[in-house]
């Protein structure tokens, strides 16, 4: 579904559908923190999917047919215009390799920023506040 990604709005069977959807690869990879510390991701446990649908209700109510309907619409739009989402998805990638090619020749410019403080004590800064009234 990382095709998905970027996708707002569909229209399915006549109903339009707002998507707010996020997804995140995986990576079980071993991580090196700035410790030195080596962290191992535990992939978690997806169950065997059945043949129809291609999904598993993880948690929630496996028998409300109007919620699952969307699941198997989306389903239905996913596999219905895959090549177009590749298409899409493949443009994106292309688009953020320019960009982070276009920043890294052209990074920004520290601006020149002065920043002024002073210790004070709480009193003092009871009376800044109103807090303290003479």
């Amino acid at each position: 579904f990382n095709l998905l990604r970027g996708l707002t709005q569909v229209e399915m069977n006549g109903t339009t559908y707002r998507l707010f959807m996020m997804f995140s690869d995986f990576s079980t990879a071993p991580l090196t923190l700035s410790t030195g510390r080596v962290i191992t991701p535990k992939a978690p446990a997806i169950p065997p999917l059945p043949e129809t649908p291609r999904f598993v209700v993880a948690q929630g109510d496996s028998s409300n047919d109007d919620a699952l309907r969307v699941i198997r619409e989306l389903h239905d739009y996913y596999n219905n215009n895959r090549d177009q989402l590749v298409a899409v998805h493949e443009r994106q990638l292309r688009y953020q390799a320019a960009a982070k090619a276009w920043e890294k020749e052209h990074p920004p410019q520290p601006e020149n920023i002065t920043v002024r403080f002073w210790n004070m004590s709480a009193q003092q800064a009871a009376e800044l506040k109103g807090g303290a009234q003479p």
